[in-house]
Protein backbone atom coordinates (compact mmCIF):
# COMPACT_ATOMS: atom_id res chain seq x y z
CA UNK A 1 0.00 0.00 0.00
CA UNK A 2 1.68 3.40 -0.83
CA UNK A 3 2.52 5.09 2.38
CA UNK A 4 -0.04 7.96 1.07
CA UNK A 5 -2.95 5.88 1.25
CA UNK A 6 -1.71 4.28 4.62
CA UNK A 7 -1.78 8.29 5.98
CA UNK A 8 -5.14 8.54 4.35
CA UNK A 9 -6.42 5.52 6.42
CA UNK A 10 -4.74 6.40 9.33
CA UNK A 11 -6.66 9.30 9.74
CA UNK A 12 -9.91 8.75 8.78
CA UNK A 13 -9.42 5.58 11.83
CA UNK A 14 -8.16 8.36 13.93
CA UNK A 15 -11.56 10.64 13.35
CA UNK A 16 -13.79 7.79 13.44
CA UNK A 17 -12.41 6.25 16.38
CA UNK A 18 -11.97 9.40 18.35
CA UNK A 19 -15.56 10.51 18.14
CA UNK A 20 -16.92 6.56 19.82
CA UNK A 21 -14.39 7.14 22.22
CA UNK A 22 -15.12 10.97 23.13
CA UNK A 23 -18.16 9.91 23.61
CA UNK A 24 -17.48 7.42 26.62
CA UNK A 25 -14.57 10.38 28.29
CA UNK A 26 -17.42 12.94 28.08
CA UNK A 27 -19.38 10.82 30.26
CA UNK A 28 -16.81 10.22 33.09
CA UNK A 29 -14.26 12.80 32.36
CA UNK A 30 -15.14 16.61 33.85
CA UNK A 31 -14.28 18.94 31.26
CA UNK A 32 -12.87 16.52 28.36
CA UNK A 33 -16.03 17.47 26.09
CA UNK A 34 -15.31 20.87 25.38
CA UNK A 35 -11.36 20.16 25.01
CA UNK A 36 -11.96 17.17 22.55
CA UNK A 37 -14.25 19.45 20.46
CA UNK A 38 -11.68 22.34 20.10
CA UNK A 39 -8.85 19.90 19.93
CA UNK A 40 -10.78 17.31 16.96
CA UNK A 41 -12.11 20.44 15.03
CA UNK A 42 -8.59 21.98 14.48
CA UNK A 43 -7.36 18.56 13.77
CA UNK A 44 -9.83 17.59 11.62
CA UNK A 45 -8.99 21.04 9.85
CA UNK A 46 -5.49 20.76 9.36
CA UNK A 47 -5.80 16.63 8.21
CA UNK A 48 -9.69 17.20 5.73
CA UNK A 49 -7.61 15.91 2.89
CA UNK A 50 -6.66 12.75 4.53
CA UNK A 51 -10.05 12.27 5.92
CA UNK A 52 -11.64 12.66 3.05
CA UNK A 53 -9.39 10.15 1.06
CA UNK A 54 -9.57 7.82 4.11
CA UNK A 55 -13.29 7.47 4.18
CA UNK A 56 -13.45 6.76 0.30
CA UNK A 57 -10.63 4.22 0.46
CA UNK A 58 -12.13 2.76 3.05
CA UNK A 59 -15.41 2.68 1.36
CA UNK A 60 -13.78 0.95 -1.53
CA UNK A 61 -11.94 -1.83 0.81
CA UNK A 62 -15.87 -2.57 2.13
CA UNK A 63 -14.55 -1.42 5.91
CA UNK A 64 -17.60 1.19 5.65
CA UNK A 65 -19.98 -1.68 5.60
CA UNK A 66 -22.31 -2.42 8.72
CA UNK A 67 -20.20 -5.48 9.21
CA UNK A 68 -18.54 -6.88 12.15
CA UNK A 69 -15.08 -5.36 10.61
CA UNK A 70 -16.16 -2.00 9.87
CA UNK A 71 -14.07 0.89 11.55
CA UNK A 72 -16.92 1.96 12.71
CA UNK A 73 -17.64 -0.96 14.55
CA UNK A 74 -14.23 -1.31 15.54
CA UNK A 75 -13.87 2.19 17.31
CA UNK A 76 -17.19 0.93 18.92
CA UNK A 77 -15.47 -1.92 20.56
CA UNK A 78 -12.55 0.39 21.97
CA UNK A 79 -15.09 2.95 23.34
CA UNK A 80 -16.65 -0.37 25.27
CA UNK A 81 -13.06 -1.57 26.07
CA UNK A 82 -12.45 2.10 27.28
CA UNK A 83 -15.84 2.26 29.70
CA UNK A 84 -14.91 -0.85 31.43
CA UNK A 85 -11.85 0.70 32.56
CA UNK A 86 -10.73 1.58 36.05
CA UNK A 87 -11.56 5.49 36.55
CA UNK A 88 -7.29 6.06 36.47
CA UNK A 89 -7.16 4.06 33.29
CA UNK A 90 -9.86 5.35 31.79
CA UNK A 91 -9.14 9.11 32.47
CA UNK A 92 -5.33 8.75 31.40
CA UNK A 93 -6.72 6.95 27.58
CA UNK A 94 -9.26 9.95 27.52
CA UNK A 95 -6.12 12.31 28.12
CA UNK A 96 -3.86 10.37 25.50
CA UNK A 97 -6.87 10.95 23.13
CA UNK A 98 -6.63 14.65 23.20
CA UNK A 99 -2.76 14.62 23.02
CA UNK A 100 -3.24 12.93 20.19
CA UNK A 101 -5.25 15.49 18.28
CA UNK A 102 -3.12 18.46 19.59
CA UNK A 103 -0.82 20.39 17.20
CA UNK A 104 2.64 19.68 17.38
CA UNK A 105 4.65 22.30 19.35
CA UNK A 106 5.69 24.70 17.36
CA UNK A 107 9.96 24.59 17.89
Amino acid sequence: MPIADEVALNAYITAVNAREVAQVCARHVEGFRQQFEQDFASWSRRNAQEISRGDALATAKGWNSAGPASVQRMAQMEADLIERLPADDRTRRCSELVARLAPAPQK
